[in-house]
């Protein structure tokens, strides 16, 4: 099977009523300069990972500052998303997940791309173990 290392619409975690679902009963992990909230739900339809990115005006008021620091978690987030998809799309469930940029000043992407590297990981043995959600 050829790897499509795109980030489509289909992917990404739209509507209000998700992304409140989301951030009320969601668990999260922090990996500087990144923290991630994940909810793992048993709804057939959609099945694979949903992903938002956000990264708080409180911290970059500027919006282009927001704007570079967004694009930097999409790219590192579409080179590694590998890591997450098998897990997710083979135990049928569907997994929301928002990154929120925490550092109060911007980062290279390399660091981003590392903490998004060590975030995947330890989100797929956080989700997804034995049908039931748990992260130790």
């Amino acid at each position: 099977m050829e790897q499509r290392y795109s980030l489509s619409k289909e992917e990404r975690l739209r509507g209000t009523k998700n992304i409140q679902k989301l951030f009320e009963n969601g668990q999260s992990i922090l990996q500087y300069p990144i923290r991630v909230v994940y909810l793992s739900l048993n709804e057939g339809n959609n099945v694979g990972p949903k992903v938002l990115f956000s990264v708080p005006k409180r911290r970059f008021k500027k919006a282009h500052d927001r704007n570079l620091l967004r694009r930097r978690m999409k790219e590192a987030f579409r080179q590694h998303k590998i890591l997450l998809q098998g897990n997710a799309e083979a135990s049928q469930k569907a997994l929301f997940v928002a990154f929120t940029y925490i550092a109060n000043e911007p980062v290279a992407f390399k660091q981003i791309e590392n903490a998004m590297q060590a975030l995947l990981l330890r989100l797929n043995q956080c989700v997804h173990v034995d049908n039931e959600l748990s992260c130790e």
